[in-house]
């Protein structure tokens, strides 16, 4: 309407202050603060898929050394934090299938249903649409009575876990019976997180 000044068109033919030296100063910090973080993720990628061609092409290729030679040998002893985690370990006993618990709910390892795609594992879980299951840890005594070792078995989607009402005696995957020899990489203990529960 001619001659009818509102708020808004008074305030557009107003001044408009500059940004003050302080809202320059954050914005500046944050954008570089952001950069910095961005920069130290892509570092720590590489650093990532660095470690794991080295355990890949490196002491996993190397024959395993069997646990009782292990447990008492220097490199064990010298807190040789590559050697511990890279190289394979062999000893022979008995699995406790009456004893194994099923850690999850976890989205699959990489690769295990597919290369490329929702199925691949890449996702960060939750919401995603891969099938989520069951890392399947199962207590292993050792035949040479030096006490018994967890083993993490691999993952199985949440469809072949038994319901709590099943009284079948049907298995759904593969639970060895006897005394076996094993071969398996030792991992490294998981330490809690700031907001892990107690």
């Amino acid at each position: 309407m001619p001659g009818v000044e509102t708020a808004a068109s008074r305030a557009l033919k107003g001044k408009v202050e500059p940004l003050s030296t302080a809202g320059i100063a954050f914005f500046t910090s944050l954008c570089a603060g952001t950069f910095g973080l961005g920069c130290w993720q892509y570092q720590r990628y590489y650093d990532k898929v660095e470690k794991v061609s080295e355990r890949k092409n490196g002491l996993l290729n190397l024959p395993p050394i069997d646990l009782n030679v292990y447990d008492t040998s220097d490199e064990k002893n010298s807190n040789n934090s590559d050697f511990d985690q890279n190289r394979t370990l062999t000893t022979r006993g008995r699995f406790h299938h009456n004893l194994e618990i099923l850690v999850g709910l976890r989205g699959p390892p990489r690769g295990v249903l597919a290369k490329d795609g929702p199925m691949s594992g890449k996702s960060g879980g939750g919401m995603a649409s891969s099938p989520h299951g069951y890392y399947i840890v199962t207590p292993f005594e050792r035949s040479d009575g030096k006490g018994s070792i967890l083993i993490n078995r691999g993952w199985v989607p949440r469809t072949l876990k038994k319901k709590e009402d099943d009284t079948s005696t049907e298995v759904e995957w593969n639970q060895p019976s006897g005394e076996i020899d094993i071969v398996a990489v030792k991992s490294q203990v998981e330490e809690p997180k700031t907001f892990s529960p107690d």
